[in-house]
């Protein structure tokens, strides 16, 4: 009887994270990060701190699908991950919004700090890596907004984080645009984020 119990609550367990987990790259998928979202919109209203989001898009890849594989995109998906987990805080938020598309939620975070991590991002992908003996390039392009602590709606400002992204990927990509002013280019955040 105790093990039967066991066994119904583990399978319980095992349903409920599948439920909130992308399969592939196993972090949080687009309704369970919108989850997220909405409970730390909450708490800073509470708490009066910022958070910021990251809204990130894997450029030109469609490309690497076309020219690699499918097996290989999905390769690429994974190193997202890999890569971005070194730079985030145990309690940042790392989610698959779907396709080639994630986002970072940053708790307590402002709009010049979620900068810098996503600039480490943005190195972090451009190392590039190796499937099946073949080099693949990467890159990435980055939208940044920071909450403004006055009920704004989670989609609304995903919504501008995603619009920056957008800017990013027009501009030339392989660029982070944190504010409606011009991207941030290679060059310029080499300079800006050395002391970092």
């Amino acid at each position: 009887m105790a093990q039967g119990l066991a066994d119904l609550q583990r399978a319980h367990t095992d349903l409920e994270k599948l439920a909130a987990t992308d399969p592939l790259t196993g972090v949080a998928n687009r309704r369970q990060f919108f989850m997220r979202f909405d409970i730390e919109g909450a708490r800073a209203r509470r708490t009066g701190n910022p958070f910021s989001v990251l809204a990130l898009d894997l450029d030109h890849f469609k490309n690497i699908n076309d020219q690699y594989g499918h097996q290989a995109g999905d390769e690429v998906l994974k190193f997202v991950v890999t890569s971005s987990l070194p730079v985030l805080r145990p309690g940042d938020i790392l989610g698959r919004i779907g396709g080639e598309e994630f986002a970072i939620l940053l708790p307590e975070t402002s709009l010049q700090d979620a900068h810098v991590v996503a600039e480490r991002l943005r190195q972090g992908f451009a190392m590039g890596l190796v499937v099946q003996g073949q080099f693949i390039a990467t890159s990435v392009s980055i939208g940044v907004a920071q909450s403004g602590l006055d009920g704004e709606e989670p989609a609304a400002l995903f919504g501008t984080a995603d619009k920056r992204l957008y800017c990013a990927k027009q501009a030339g990509r392989n660029r982070i645009v944190s504010e409606s002013a011009e991207p941030l280019d290679v060059m310029s955040s080499h300079l800006l984020y050395a002391a970092s």
